[in-house]
C-alpha cells in the first residue's frame, strides 16, 4: 500500500513533490500498517518460547524491536519522489524534509505505540487486527467531529499529523501550531508506552493479567505522562490547537445585532467600518432569503477578523473566507463594502436549511459524499451580481472558448479536478439557470437530495444541453473571450506543481518589498517564477516587480518573452504593452502613448480597465509638468512604487489646480475624494465635472462617475438620490448586463436601507 500511493503520487503534480500534500498521505497509509504490525507483534511474540528472556522492559523493548519495520513503510513515497528530484527539482528540498519528519514519522510512532497497546491488550492476533482498524478509523472520526463541533476549519490529529481544511488555500506551510501539536505526540507516545509499561505482566504478555503494582515509582511516571495528555488537551485552544466560539467572541468582542444577525468585529474596528458591514450583512441576508424563497427564521452569525494572519490563527483558512453552514456561522475577513464575499458566505449558511446528513450539505449518502458543485454553485448563483459581465456571460464565454466544464463532471467530485474559478463560475451559472427556468423550489429540492430529475422533471444531461443552448445566445463582445481566456485558462491546484512553495515565496517578496527592499523581491519572485515552472502569470510577476525595482533590462526581456510567446493570452500582451507604454513616457520618449493606451482601451477586457486607459490616454496628452504629477499613481515608472494615497490625492489636487477646467482632472480628484471616504468632496467634484463637460468625454469615464456618484449619496445616507441615480444606471441599455445587474442591486440596497435606518 505503501508503495502504491507513493507511484500513484507520481502522476499528480501537487503530491509528486516532497511537500505537505505527499506527506499527508504517507502519514495516513504508512501509520495504517505500522499500528497494524505493531498490534500484530505480541501475539507472535506469545507464540514463541521465550519472547523476552530476562527483560525487565518488555513494551519497550517490543517497541524498539518493531520500528524498522514501522519506518520502512516510510521509504517508498520518499524514494519514489527523490529518484524523480534527480529530473525534477524538489520545490523546496528543506521544508519537504521538514513535512515529512513532523507529519508521516512521527504518525508512525504514535501508531505503533497505539498498536502496540492494543496488541498487549487484545487476548489474540485477529482481536487486536480488528480493534487497531477501528482506533485508528476512530482517530479520524474524532477529527471530523472537531471540525463539525467548532468553528476551526483545520484539524489535527496523532496519525495524519495536520489538516487545513481549505482545498483551495495556498499558504500551507511548517508552522508553530504544527511543531507544538508534534511535541504532544511525542507526549501522547511516551504516556502509552509507560502506562502499558506498568499494566503488562512480563510472562504473558498481556495487559491487565495481575494486578499492577501499586509502588509509588512505578506509578509516577504513567501518572504524569496522563495529567500532561489532559492538560494539554484542555489547553489546545490557548495553544492553537483548537478553536470555540467562546474563543472567538473574546477575540472579536466587538459584537454588533442586527435582527437575525450577530456580527462580532476586533475591538479596534472603526464605529463607521463596523456600521457600513453590519448594514451590509443585513442587506445581504435579505437577499439571499430572497432569492432562495427562504423563510426568515433562523439566527446566523458572522466574525469578521482583521486579516487574514489573525483569521488563520483563530480558526484556520488563512488566505480564504469560509462558512459552516451546519453552524450557521460565516466567517471573513474585515473589507470594503459591498464585502466582495459576505453574501455567497450568508448563502452557505442559509442553504443549510435544505441540506443533509451532520453537515447539513447536499450529496449522496445523506451528504457524507458532498456535491461540491451544488454546494458552490447555489451560493455563487445567491451571490449576486459582480462586474460588468454576468456569471451566465462568463459562462458562455468558456463555452465558446472549449474551457466550459461538463454539467456531471460539475456536479460531483470531478468538481475538485477543476480550477477553482471555473468551476466555481460555471456551477454558478448552472444554478441560476435552473433557478430562473424552473424556480427556487427545483433548486432547493436538488439541493436537498431529490436529484435534479425529481427535482425539475428532467434528468441532468437533459438539463445540461437546455442550459449551453442558452449560453450559447447569450451576448458577448470581443474582449470579453480574451478576458475569460486570461482568468478560466489555469490548470486545478491538484494539478500544479510547487503551489505551496510558491505562494510562500510570493509572500516573502510581498514583505520585502513592503520593506522598500525591491531588489532582494525581484530575486525572490524570480525564484518563485522558476518554481512554478515559468509559467506566464509568475513571467508576468516577474516584469512588474523588475519594473518597480529599476531593472529595466530586466523588465523589457520579460516583456520581450511575452509578448514572443504564441501561448500567450492577448489580456497579458496588453498589460505588458501598457506597462511598457509608461516607462517610455517616464523617459520622455512616450510621444506616442495616449495612441497607444487609446488603442489597448479598445479592446480591454472591462470597462474599468478602458476607463483608466482612456484617462490615462487623456493624461499623456497634457502638459510634462500635469501628467509627470501623475507618476507613481496611475502611470509606472522605473524603480518608483506606487504612491500612498493620501500623497496621491495631494498630488492630483495640485495638477488639477494646475488646469481647473478640465473635466478629466476634476473627475479623478473627485474620485480620489471617494478613495478616502470624503463622500461629500466626491459628490461636489463629480457635479464640478459634469459642470464642465464630463458627460462629453468617453463613457467609461462618465459611467464611472455616475456610479461613484450614487455610492457616495448612498454613503451619506442620501438614500432616496442614491436609488434614482441608481435606477438610471440599472436602465441605461449602453452599459453591459453586470454593470446594470449591479446597479438594481444597488437600488435595492438603497430602499432596504431607507427602511431599516439604523442610529
Amino acid at each position: 500500500m505503501s508503495a502504491l500511493a507513493g507511484l500513484v503520487a507520481l502522476f499528480l503534480p501537487l503530491l509528486s513533490t516532497l511537500g505537505y500534500e505527499l506527506s499527508l498521505l504517507t502519514a495516513l497509509v504508512a501509520s495504517l500498517g505500522a499500528g497494524h504490525l505493531a498490534a500484530l507483534s505480541p501475539g507472535r511474540a506469545r507464540d514463541s518460547e521465550s519472547p523476552f528472556p530476562g527483560a525487565t522492559r518488555p513494551v519497550l523493548v517490543m517497541f524498539l524491536r518493531g520500528l524498522p519495520a514501522s519506518l520502512a513503510l516510510l521509504a517508498p513515497p520518499l524514494v519514489f519522489t527523490l529518484l524523480r528530484g534527480l529530473r525534477v527539482p524538489q520545490c523546496n528540498m528543506a521544508e519537504g524534509l521538514a513535512f515529512y519528519a513532523l507529519v508521516p514519522l512521527p504518525a508512525v510512532l504514535a501508531a505503533q505505540a497505539a498498536g502496540l497497546f492494543i496488541g498487549l491488550l487484545m487476548p489474540g492476533r485477529r482481536s487486536a487486527s480488528v480493534l487497531w482498524f477501528l482506533a485508528w478509523a476512530a482517530s479520524l472520526a474524532l477529527a471530523v467531529r472537531e471540525f463539525h463541533d467548532t468553528p476551526a476549519v483545520f484539524a489535527y490529529g496523532p496519525f495524519f499529523g495536520y489538516f487545513p481544511g481549505v482545498l483551495y488555500d495556498e499558504m500551507v506551510a511548517v508552522g508553530r501550531g504544527l511543531m507544538l501539536y508534534r511535541l504532544v505526540t511525542f507526549v501522547q507516545i511516551a504516556a502509552a508506552l509507560t502506562l502499558a509499561e506498568w499494566l503488562v505482566d512480563p510472562s504473558s504478555l498481556k495487559l491487565l493479567a495481575r494486578f499492577p503494582s501499586l509502588r509509588l515509582k512505578a506509578l509516577a511516571a504513567p501518572l504524569l505522562l496522563a495529567a500532561t495528555v489532559v492538560a494539554l488537551h484542555i489547553a489546545a485552544p490557548a495553544l492553537g490547537l483548537a478553536a470555540t466560539r467562546e474563543g472567538l467572541e473574546r477575540l472579536l468582542s466587538r459584537r454588533v445585532t442586527m435582527g437575525r444577525l450577530d456580527l462580532f468585529f476586533p475591538p479596534a474596528t472603526r464605529p463607521e467600518t463596523v456600521k457600513a458591514l453590519a448594514d451590509d450583512a443585513a442587506f445581504d441576508l435579505q437577499r439571499v432569503e430572497s432569492f432562495l424563497e427562504a423563510p426568515g427564521d433562523r439566527r446566523y452569525a458572522v466574525f469578521f477578523f482583521a486579516d487574514a494572519r489573525e483569521k488563520a490563527a483563530a480558526m484556520g483558512a488563512a488566505g480564504t473566507n469560509v462558512a459552516k453552514p451546519w453552524r450557521g456561522e460565516a466567517y471573513v475577513t474585515v473589507d470594503e463594502t459591498p464585502h466582495p464575499v459576505l453574501r455567497h458566505e450568508l448563502a452557505h449558511a442559509v442553504s443549510a436549511r435544505w441540506g443533509r446528513g451532520p453537515f447539513m450539505l447536499p450529496g449522496r449518502a445523506n451528504g457524507w459524499l458532498p456535491d461540491p458543485g451544488l454546494l458552490e454553485g447555489l451560493a455563487v448563483a445567491a451571490g449576486g451580481p459582480k462586474g460588468d459581465l454576468t456569471v451566465h456571460q462568463w459562462a458562455a464565454a468558456m463555452n465558446r472558448l472549449g474551457l466550459l466544464p461538463r454539467a456531471e463532471k460539475l456536479f460531483g467530485l470531478g468538481f475538485l479536478d477543476l480550477p477553482a474559478s471555473t468551476a466555481y463560475t460555471a456551477a454558478g451559472s448552472f444554478c441560476l439557470w435552473v433557478r430562473d427556468t424552473h424556480g427556487a423550489r427545483a433548486l432547493v429540492d436538488a439541493y436537498s437530495g431529490k436529484g435534479w430529475s425529481a427535482a425539475t422533471g428532467e434528468a441532468l444531461p437533459a438539463l445540461a444541453r437546455k442550459w449551453e443552448a442558452f449560453l450559447g445566445s447569450v451576448r458577448l463582445e470581443d474582449p470579453d473571450l480574451a478576458a475569460a481566456r486570461h482568468r478560466f485558462d489555469r490548470p486545478a491546484i491538484i494539478r500544479a506543481a510547487c503551489v505551496h512553495e510558491v505562494a510562500r515565496l510570493e509572500a516573502e517578496a510581498t514583505a520585502l518589498a513592503a520593506h522598500g527592499d525591491y531588489r532582494a523581491a525581484l530575486a525572490v519572485r524570480e525564484r518563485a517564477c522558476a518554481r512554478s515552472g515559468d509559467g506566464l502569470a509568475a513571467r508576468l510577476t516577474v516584469f512588474n516587480a523588475a519594473v518597480v525595482a529599476g531593472d529595466l533590462g530586466k523588465a523589457r526581456a520579460v516583456a520581450k518573452r511575452v509578448v514572443s510567446d504564441k501561448a500567450a493570452d492577448p489580456v497579458s500582451r496588453d498589460e505588458v504593452a501598457e506597462v511598457l507604454a509608461d516607462l517610455d513616457l517616464a523617459a520622455a520618449a512616450g510621444s506616442r502613448a495616449d495612441a497607444i493606451y487609446l488603442d489597448l482601451a479598445a479592446r480591454a477586457p472591462s470597462d474599468d480597465e478602458r476607463r483608466r486607459l482612456e484617462v490615462k490616454a487623456r493624461l499623456a496628452s497634457m502638459p510634462v509638468a500635469i501628467r509627470t504629477g501623475f507618476t507613481g499613481i496611475l502611470f509606472r515608472a522605473p524603480g518608483r512604487p506606487p504612491l500612498p494615497e493620501p500623497l496621491a490625492m495631494l498630488r492630483i489636487a495640485q495638477a488639477a489646480r494646475t488646469a481647473p477646467d478640465d473635466p478629466i482632472l476634476a473627475y479623478v480628484l473627485a474620485r480620489a475624494h471617494f478613495r478616502l471616504g470624503d463622500f461629500d468632496g466626491a459628490v461636489r467634484g463629480i457635479y464640478e465635472a459634469e459642470g464642465l463637460g464630463l458627460s462629453q468625454t468617453a463613457a467609461s469615464i462618465w459611467n464611472e462617475a455616475r456610479r461613484l456618484r450614487a455610492e457616495a449619496l448612498f454613503s451619506l445616507g442620501r438614500y432616496g438620490e442614491a436609488e434614482a441615480a441608481f435606477a438610471r444606471l440599472a436602465s441605461d441599455a449602453s452599459l453591459r448586463d453586470g454593470a446594470r445587474a449591479l446597479a438594481a442591486d444597488w437600488v435595492e440596497r438603497c430602499r432596504f436601507q431607507a427602511s431599516h435606518k439604523t442610529p
